[in-house]
């Protein structure tokens, strides 16, 4: 297993992974590793892309751990490369597509493109409500149960989804804003869908339903609601005076005000 213990066995979660290249930076130095597999240390792909050496390595040690890089030692340097573990067949199908995908023609600005993609991937939540957008066109309350979170959270996670361009809205007056996803035109982001659905279709779980636990995101909003709009157990109960009766909660969330 490269860079790694035998015994040490790799299970990186799906959005983690995503997340490690949702960063210019990491994205330079796995293209850098692309074209220059095993032949560079550490200290020359620092240099190259005028990172610190400590930085440099950091970034690299992700994408091992995540197993879209191996890794070889030669004394005191380290070098990177592509011979990634093999028991991680998304790793290697992402890695293979990043390979296709740097290796083409790219245009200005393929940097940002690309990490706003990955980000709409970097949360559970977002993995849910995208799970929940392949079934069909949803509402906003919809994706709030598909992921176990409130009004405000799921205006933050749509934002991402909005800005990798993978969902369209359709509004229209007195009536929901509908949400669905469009079918991608970037092959990268075209293979994060399908990998994110098929760990849905094998039972993965992206999101926090362990129903009774309130999720932290709820929490923190709930926090801010109770100080900002001196919430009560009373009022709110009565829902008078306070402004709750817009924040559309989870039952967890809800159990957790009535408490």
């Amino acid at each position: 297993m490269c860079g790694m213990d035998a015994k040490t066995k790799l299970k990186p979660t799906l959005w983690r992974t995503y997340r490690v290249l949702a960063n210019e930076d990491r994205l330079r130095l796995f293209k850098a590793v692309l074209e220059n597999s095993g032949n560079l240390s550490v200290r020359d792909y620092a240099k190259m892309l005028n990172l610190a050496d400590d930085v440099a390595s950091v970034y690299l040690r992700q994408m091992n751990a995540r197993g879209l890089l191996g890794v070889e030692r030669s004394y005191i340097k380290v070098f990177y490369n592509l011979n990634q573990d093999r028991s991680l067949p998304k790793s290697i199908e992402l890695q293979e597509a990043m390979k296709a995908y740097l290796s083409g023609e790219l245009a200005d600005g393929w940097e940002d493109e690309l990490v706003r993609i990955f980000k709409a991937f970097t949360h559970f939540n977002r993995l849910a409500m995208i799970i929940r957008l392949s079934e069909g066109p949803a509402t906003l309350h919809d994706l709030n149960r598909a992921a176990g979170i409130i009004v405000k959270s799921s205006y933050h996670h749509l934002r991402f989804l909005c800005g990798a361009g993978l969902i369209d809205i359709k509004r229209e007056w007195h009536h929901p804003d509908v949400y669905s996803l469009k079918p991608p035109t970037n092959p990268i982001a075209k293979l994060l869908i399908k990998q994110t659905l098929e760990d849905a279709a094998n039972g993965e779980r992206h999101f926090n339903q362990t129903a009774k636990k309130i999720d932290r995101e709820s929490k923190a909003i709930l926090r801010k609601i109770r100080k900002e709009e001196n919430v009560t157990r009373d009022n709110l109960l009565q829902r008078r005076g306070t402004g709750i009766a817009k924040h559309r909660l989870s039952k967890s969330a809800q159990a957790e005000m009535e408490t």
